[in-house]
This record gives C-alpha cells, sequence and structure tokens, in this order.
C-alpha cells in the first residue's frame, strides 16, 4: 500500500465511520471478484 492509499483509507473510515479497503478493479482476486463487486458501495 503506498502512502496515497493509506491516506485515502485512513480519510474513508473517519467519514463514515467504517473499515475501508478502498481497490480498483483490476486488483480484486478474480475468485471473489464478483461477491465483492455485489456488495461494493460507491462514494461520489
Amino acid at each position: 500500500m503506498v502512502l496515497f492509499e493509506y491516506i485515502l483509507k485512513i480519510l474513508l473510515e473517519d467519514m463514515f465511520s467504517k473499515k475501508m479497503d478502498p481497490v480498483s478493479k483490476e486488483r480484486i482476486k478474480p475468485r471473489i471478484k464478483e461477491q465483492i463487486l455485489k456488495e461494493t458501495i460507491y462514494a461520489a
């Protein structure tokens, strides 16, 4: 995890008061990708 990703994670967790795991679609493991995308909550 690079510094930007870490800071983004902390900011999102603070904003939403929930644990976050920001990741690009390309980095999701294929065997769990379908389930993860069903549970994804997008923030604008």
